[in-house]
């Protein structure tokens, strides 16, 4: 596995999970990202990036050391007995421990990071053909509605005056 590391940071550089695992897993920042002051964001991103993972999450930890989180009380025990991990924090319920970046398919198979999304191209076709209806139409309002959409129902008091704006099903 190829280490990407970042070039921006002026003093530090990390593991840059988005180019290097990005394809493979779901990328987020973490809570601390969206505190920062936006000129410095661009700047922290690598080091704000983690990989959600089913029993944790794993980040950024140095230059070529990643850090796995586990909150899990039987994935840390199988976490800690990894040879190739080294105790960073231990908790009464929770664990990180540091690994060299060539080991992360050994600490995947126990945290079980979140996959991205893949759709096939008849997938994709699929998904859009159904969604068409609800894509942005140039030229309407946020009051008027798509053709079909809501019905039409009688109003009580004042004969057969049609009420668009009520959905049929409302009506009885």
């Amino acid at each position: 596995m190829d280490v990407i590391l970042t070039t921006e940071h002026p003093v530090a550089q990390c593991v840059d999970l988005r180019a290097m695992l990005g394809d493979r897993f779901r990328c987020e920042f973490e809570e601390s990202y969206y505190a920062e002051l936006p000129e410095y964001r661009s700047v922290e991103a690598c080091w704000l990036t983690i990989i959600p993972c089913r029993y944790g999450h794993i980040s950024p930890q140095g230059e070529r050391t990643l850090a796995a989180y586990s909150g899990s009380r039987l994935k840390r025990l199988e976490l800690a007995a990894l040879d190739c991990v080294e105790l960073y924090v231990e908790g009464d319920h929770e664990l990180t421990v540091i690994f060299d970046v060539a080991d992360f398919d050994r600490v995947a198979a126990v945290m079980e990071p979140r996959r991205r999304r893949r759709l096939s191209p008849e997938q994709r076709a699929a998904c859009a053909e159904r969604l068409k209806a609800y894509h942005f139409q140039p030229g309407v309002t946020a009051r008027q509605a798509p053709s079909g959409a809501l019905g039409t129902c009688q109003t009580g008091e004042t004969g057969s005056e049609a009420v668009p704006a009520i959905p049929t099903s409302i009506c009885t």
